[in-house]
């Protein structure tokens, strides 16, 4: 995801991907304040933004505290990986993920998922990789 809906994310929802108190495991000779999932950043295409937006706000609404750990796509489809779930959480998860599934990972039109050697999902514009 570009840096710029990535901020987004960070700004829209604080707690979810809140800033840690510790060491930053990928660069400890920097020990500052650093965001959970910043390590990896969110690993997909902006195609999903609104996928994970709406997962986003779902998340933190509950007021549950959990943080996320790392967002990507896998296998052609999105996961997200919180330090924290419940059955609300994984309700929400279950249901972007399959979104995702029908959703063109470059450009957020309606899409299918191609498993002919690679997975990932596109509408017919993108589905030259």
């Amino acid at each position: 995801m570009n840096a710029e809906n990535t901020k987004l994310l960070l700004t829209r929802y604080p707690v979810l991907y809140g800033m840690t108190n510790t060491v930053n495991p990928w660069d400890q000779n920097n020990p500052r304040p650093f965001h959970a999932i910043e390590g990896f950043g969110i690993e997909c295409g902006d195609g999903w933004f609104d996928i994970i937006d709406k997962l986003s706000k779902q998340i933190e609404d509950l007021k549950v505290g959990a943080v996320a750990v790392q967002v990507k796509e896998k296998y052609g489809t999105l996961r997200f990986y919180l330090n924290g779930y419940n059955e609300k959480i994984d309700k929400f998860i279950r249901t972007a993920e399959r979104k995702s599934a029908k959703t063109c990972e470059v450009c957020g039109k309606p899409g299918k998922l191609h498993t002919d050697g690679w997975c990932y999902v596109s509408c017919k514009e993108h589905e030259e990789r």
